[in-house]
């Protein structure tokens, strides 16, 4: 008689991090995989570069959460006692807050580190630098949320999506970054299609 398997763990490498990144793409209908293409690289090198990156910034990291699909990683942080931030207002539909973004602002680059595996390339998730403390953060990000397209249509922007950041990296230009970012952002940390660090970083003034 076969073993049961357990549950959440039932397709063939469950628990590396490759095979959760095949079984992430998959689940979300995309056919790039989140991998660098090239042989010598894997999420090893992603974590070795992530490291260096968040070591390298003085700002404040935070990590930036879809809680539908970071249910699990707002749970881990709930129970070590880490303050969160629903980017949604406090008197919204109940059932609306239960899908809200959530700010968590972050002690150290270790405290995202540590987690690495449980949100890298999953679609879910990006990291944050600012010099702003969380509630500054915070207000910026709830205003900055909601976006009014060409046809007038009120729409979400999805910061917390990696998809969505690069694309916005593709198409937006330097002065519409600067509008989003204003003083409040200094950067946007997320994975590319190829599994690659890549950052999206405030325009620099430049003086006169």
């Amino acid at each position: 008689m076969t073993e049961p398997q357990a549950e959440g763990r039932s397709y063939p490498g469950a628990g590396h991090p490759i095979a959760e990144s095949l079984a992430a793409a998959s689940a979300l209908g995309t056919p790039l995989v989140f991998l660098c293409p090239r042989k010598s690289q894997s999420f090893a090198s992603a974590f070795a570069e992530l490291e260096w990156r968040l070591q390298q910034t003085k700002d404040n990291i935070y990590l930036l959460i879809d809680a539908p699909l970071g249910g699990a990683l707002l749970a881990d942080f709930a129970a070590a006692g880490v303050q969160t931030l629903q980017l949604f207002p406090g008197d919204s539909d109940p059932a609306l807050l239960e899908v809200a973004p959530v700010l968590v602002p972050c002690s150290d680059a270790q405290m995202v580190l540590e987690r690495f595996h449980s949100f890298w390339a999953r679609g879910f998730a990006s990291i944050l630098t600012s010099r702003a403390d969380p509630q500054t953060l915070h207000l910026h990000l709830r205003k900055t949320l909601y976006v009014e397209v060409p046809g007038g249509e009120l729409c979400i922007l999805r910061f917390h999506d990696p998809r969505v950041l690069n694309r916005i990296a593709e198409v937006l230009m330097e002065d519409q970054i600067d509008e989003v970012f204003q003083d409040a952002i200094e950067s946007f940390i997320f994975e590319n299609a190829g599994g690659d660090v890549q950052t999206l970083t405030r325009p620099q003034v430049v003086a006169e």
